[in-house]
């Protein structure tokens, strides 16, 4: 993947849905929009707001930054000075176990997800309640009644007392796969009241606590107060008159429907050093070995032996950034920039970082080190060899306007 060599010039198709028009653009992916404005976390923060294993973050309108740590949330001021503390290990209202998947909604409400449930704190970062949606009987009925199930909460963003949306999973009762293959099925729902809508699903096998690559996925985000920004990275592919095009949808509970722009992306072969390592585990037998083998094949030869052109959707504001696997010679990933208001593309620039959260036009990241993750965490949080000798620390980055065409 590393060596990879994108084009400079980008062909860009772009429709709504309900329209037969097609524009095409040729852009240049911009370079140099990002300037580093603050960095934080290392020898210059002591005692308990040290950062020792971050495990998410998000940033207030206020631009105040919450780091989640040590199963605690860690405020910092915008310039980065610490500010205050809550949450904290245990069992108690607002402490946390196992902190997984913390949101924050642009109503102002964070929602903290761990294993069978999510804490909801209010814009004062007071804490509200506590959810175990298995004991939900409108949202179990729900499931039951589309012939899903519930395993488990994955993600939830929280807009207000009534209204949510939650990302499940759940293993089915009746798997249509040889074992020792395990299906797990995710479902992105959206709550109001008793009001239900599934927004998407996709499938993702494993074995033995082992997930297998090249698994469907949608990323998603919320932009304004409700309305989902979202693709499948697999299923929302296109290919038309020799171009591939992936599918950004946006859906909103007001119109109940989901408007949408197909971008044209360069797509990139898996190198067969990737696919060697999906394949035989080392822990499992040679009989499951042959099983999984032969599904990771089949899965390949369904999506072309391509990557899939989306990794993530961040939105600030009106914006929405799409983190794409296309790189240039330097290791710097495209991002896409489109305008939710208009369904519009706007421009790519290259950025030589990945990014946690975007808001108010700076881009932040928490930069882990060796002594604050896995060997696991640090295959997917994908850091150089050169970050994971360091210490972790917050960087805060100023976007140049110029990527939204000013």
């Amino acid at each position: 993947m590393k060596n990879i060599l994108i084009s400079g010039i980008l062909m860009l198709l772009l429709f709504t849905c309900g329209s037969e028009s097609i524009e095409t653009v040729d852009v240049s992916p911009l370079e140099y929009v990002l300037t580093l404005e603050l960095t934080f976390g290392d020898e210059d923060i002591l005692g308990e707001y040290l950062l020792a294993r971050p495990r998410g973050m998000v940033i207030r309108e206020n631009e105040d930054i919450y780091i989640f740590d040590e199963n605690r949330v860690k405020v910092f001021d915008t310039f980065g000075k610490p500010k205050l503390i809550f949450g904290g290990p245990g069992l108690g209202p607002g402490e946390f176990e196992n902190i997984l998947n913390p949101i924050l909604s642009n109503t102002g409400y964070l929602s903290v997800t761990e294993n069978f449930c999510y804490h909801v704190f209010n814009q004062d970062n007071e804490f509200v309640k506590k959810v175990s949606p298995i004991l939900e009987k409108d949202l179990i009925n729900f499931l039951n009644d589309n012939n899903l199930s519930y395993s488990n909460v994955n993600a939830t963003y929280v807009i207000n007392d009534d209204e949510r949306y939650i990302e499940i999973w759940y293993i089915p009762k009746s798997p249509k796969v040889p074992r020792p293959l395990i299906c797990f099925e995710y479902v992105i729902i959206h709550e109001n009241g008793k009001t239900f809508s599934i927004i998407g699903s996709f499938s993702q096998y494993g074995a033995f606590a082992h997930f297998f690559p090249f698994s469907d996925k949608i990323c998603w985000d919320v932009y304004g107060d409700d309305t989902i920004i979202y693709t499948n990275i697999f299923e929302d592919l296109d290919k038309k008159s020799g171009k591939y095009m992936y599918t950004i949808h946006k859906w909103s509970p007001e119109l109940n429907e989901a408007a949408q722009i197909k971008k044209e992306y360069v797509p990139l072969k898996i190198p067969d050093s990737k696919i060697k390592e999906a394949l035989s585990p080392d822990h499992l037998t040679v009989l499951e070995d042959d099983v999984i083998d032969k599904y990771i094949i089949s899965r390949l030869k369904k999506i072309g032996y391509m990557y899939h052109p989306v990794r993530w959707i961040k939105t600030d504001g009106c914006f929405v950034y799409v983190g794409t696997m296309q790189k240039n010679i330097k290791d710097e990933y495209v991002i896409d920039v489109f305008d939710a208001e208009k369904m519009t593309f706007l421009t790519s620039f290259y950025s030589p970082v990945d990014f946690d959260i975007i808001k108010n036009g700076f881009a932040y990241r928490v930069k882990n080190s060796a002594y604050s993750m896995t060997e696991k965490e640090k295959d997917v949080y994908n850091r150089s060899e050169k970050e994971k000798d360091e210490f972790s620390m917050v960087e805060k980055y100023k976007i140049n306007p110029a990527v939204y065409g000013k």
